[in-house]
């Protein structure tokens, strides 16, 4: 995780989002200079999509941030 991020904000990028239900994970992110995004239970299971937990932090970001323009969206778990 702390290797994607870097490269995220190394590339470019303005503000650098991770989104997870487990605590330790937000916090090694936020270690690396990423925000932290709470990911509610119903899409934080072994069988939830990649895509609703874009989808609920693109909501979560324009709620506070307002529209977003681009969402580069890496994979951690497969690099």
């Amino acid at each position: 995780m702390a290797w994607t991020i870097e490269h995220c904000t190394r590339g470019g990028a303005d503000q650098v989002y991770v989104s997870s239900d487990s605590g330790e994970i937000l916090e090694v992110g936020m270690h690396y200079g990423a925000l932290p995004i709470e990911r509610p239970d119903a899409i934080a299971h072994d069988t939830s999509t990649s895509e609703s937990g874009w989808l609920h932090a693109l909501n979560e970001i324009e709620k506070k941030e307002g529209y977003v323009e681009w969402v580069l969206a890496p994979q951690v778990t497969s690099p």
